[in-house]
């Protein structure tokens, strides 16, 4: 029968005598557990200030805590040695099927030898009979026997490698594993005790406090207060502590009076701020009380809010419709307007031949989040709205017809994405500015693409390849012509949405344009400009003027000397014909 062991231990600064059937040292080392515990408990923020029974508490739910993660290691281990241990099954297995295996073969070698032997024998016994057929014979027993003795010399090696190699390695880790096994085994068994411990000192602290109370409210039974020891007390205590009553109540005063200033501050700023607004209130600011600007507030809140309020309200409707449909008449009008140009540019560029083919550019809806918008902006009963009478001039009268029932939704979402943001914060702000300007440009509810069309000789259509699809196909010459065709285009949509007197410049700067084209392609390119009346300015090398000169107006050049740069105006008259002298 074990032996009940009892030791003093010291724990929080308390002595404690434990009693328990494990050893003395085993004690010590619980208690040492409990103090770690309980001073990684004292460097936590108010924990001082708690109470015993909360104290205890935490104090417990820490050793369980350490106890279930010791337990799911514990499980975590078991799990890995179940594993091994059904490794190691499976190599013993592999190991007992080999030495059976081995000892089949050493049967079969046995057999061998036997047979080797009685063979010798008749051989000796008919040596006279030397026949091929039975020479042959003994000759291929002969080689069995090879095999089966150097199968047998591979068995062995086998089985050899496997007990100092991996069944010897499985053995080290399962021993290995059993032993941490053992001493997690050990912690959690200490830590329950702890646990158990814990649980019993609350127990304990619990009844104390319970018997205490009960104790308190017997020993009040009865008790009559006695003026004269009260007057003692309280004449004790006033003379020990007037003087921290004193401060604290100045100080009390001091934090009232800086609190009473702010408020004076404050409520004198705001009456600046509505005499500023509002000079002929008859108020000067200086008022002692502050009835008479609560009579007009309650006077204004009775007599004048509601009427403001629907006015208010009136006109934040009146916005509202004004600018949604100011938003939508001027998106409708721009896309409708983009493709009144390329339309025109369409048909400028069928009649711009670039070898066997032309080009034509092609809108359509876009497939992005604007897309969604395209149909309600596209409706054809947009194209017949009269002007609203009590709106402003250029807006479309959307009213509650049949086309605001029935895009009621979209139109709605579309504008609310230009009504004011009810936020001071400015990326909120800044945000929404980026999403109004997606929104108002019609160009991003629109797709833009390019495509060629590559005729015969009658002129029919052979094919069409989009631009896009041709990226990085052609090159030279032939790759240059959708760029350019694309350029030149987009600066006559451009300038075409222009109403001012400048836009009928229609310039167009170039820096070493037709760079890969010949003389032909060139001249088609330049040809296609004039047609949709750009101004070309094109800066080309020296190299490049002969393929270009015979199309273009004038001609200057540009010489650097010493980090001066001259220019000099060139004869297209005198050029050409030194070039025809040349050719």
């Amino acid at each position: 029968m074990a032996v009940k062991n009892t030791t003093q231990v010291l724990i929080d600064g308390k002595i404690i005598t434990l009693g328990g059937y494990e050893s003395p040292e085993y004690l010590q080392k619980v208690a040492a557990y409990l103090n770690q515990k309980i001073s990684e408990l004292s460097q936590s923020a108010g924990y001082n200030r708690l109470s015993v029974d909360t104290k205890h508490t935490l104090l417990a739910l820490n050793i369980a805590d350490d106890y279930f993660k010791a337990k799911s290691q514990v499980d975590t281990l078991e799990e890995d040695m179940e594993a091994k241990d059904r490794e190691t099954y499976d190599m013993k297995h592999d190991l007992i099927a080999a030495e059976i295996q081995a000892g089949d073969l050493k049967k079969e070698l046995e057999e061998a030898k036997r047979m080797a032997d009685g063979l010798k024998a008749v051989r000796e016994m008919e040596s006279l009979k030397e026949e091929p057929a039975y020479l042959e014979s003994l000759s291929r027993a002969a080689q069995e026997l090879e095999a089966v003795l150097l199968e047998t010399q591979e068995t062995k090696a086998t089985i050899e490698s496997l007990r100092m190699g991996a069944y010897k390695e499985l053995e080290e880790k399962e021993a290995e594993l059993r032993k941490k096994r053992s001493e997690l085994k050990k912690r959690i068994s200490g830590m329950q005790n702890e646990i158990a411990q814990q649980t019993g000192n609350q127990e304990r602290i619990r009844t104390e406090l319970q018997s205490k109370n009960a104790a308190l409210k017997e020993a009040s039974v009865g008790y009559t207060q006695q003026p004269e020891v009260t007057a003692m007390v309280q004449e004790a205590l006033s003379k020990r502590s007037s003087g921290a009553v004193r401060a604290q109540k100045n100080a009390e005063i001091e934090a009232l009076c800086e609190k009473e200033q702010e408020q004076t501050e404050e409520l004198s700023r705001a009456r600046n701020a509505y005499i500023l607004q509002y000079p002929s209130s008859g108020f000067s600011g200086s008022e002692k009380s502050n009835e008479g600007y609560e009579q007009l507030l309650s006077q204004y809140e009775t007599d004048f809010e509601p009427q403001y309020r629907t006015e208010f309200e009136k006109q934040c409707d009146f916005i509202y419709r004004s600018l949604r449909e100011n938003v939508i008449a001027t998106i409708h009008g721009d896309i409708k307007a983009a493709k009144r140009h390329a339309a025109e540019i369409n048909r400028l560029l069928k009649k711009t031949n670039f070898s066997d083919s032309i080009y034509q550019i092609k809108i359509e809806p876009a497939y992005n989040e604007n897309g969604q918008f395209y149909d309600m902006l596209m409706a054809p009963e947009l194209d017949s709205k009269n002007l609203d009478n009590d709106g402003f001039e250029g807006q479309l009268s959307l009213g509650e017809d049949s086309f605001y029932q029935k895009y009621e939704a979209k139109i709605r979402l579309l504008t609310d994405k230009f009504m004011p943001v009810k936020d001071d914060d400015e990326r909120v702000l800044e945000q929404h500015r980026r999403e109004m300007e997606q929104y108002a440009d019609y160009r991003n509810y629109l797709s833009f693409s390019m495509y060629e069309q590559v005729t015969d000789a009658d002129g029919n259509v052979i094919r069409e390849n989009f631009v896009d699809d041709m990226a990085g196909r052609d090159s030279g010459g032939e790759g240059q012509n959708p760029k350019y065709v694309a350029l030149l285009a987009g600066f006559a949509m451009l300038y075409m949405q222009q109403t001012n007197r400048d836009s009928r410049i229609k310039l167009v700067l170039l820096d070493e344009a037709f760079s890969k084209m010949d003389q032909e392609r060139s001249a088609v390119c330049l040809k296609y400009a004039r047609q949709m009346d750009l101004q070309l300015i094109v800066c080309v090398p020296d190299e490049r003027l002969q393929s270009l000169i015979r199309n273009v107006d004038c001609v200057y050049g540009f010489r650097r000397h010493q980090n001066q740069i001259s220019m000099m105006h060139i004869d297209k008259g005198n050029y050409l014909e030194l070039l025809e002298g040349v050719e």
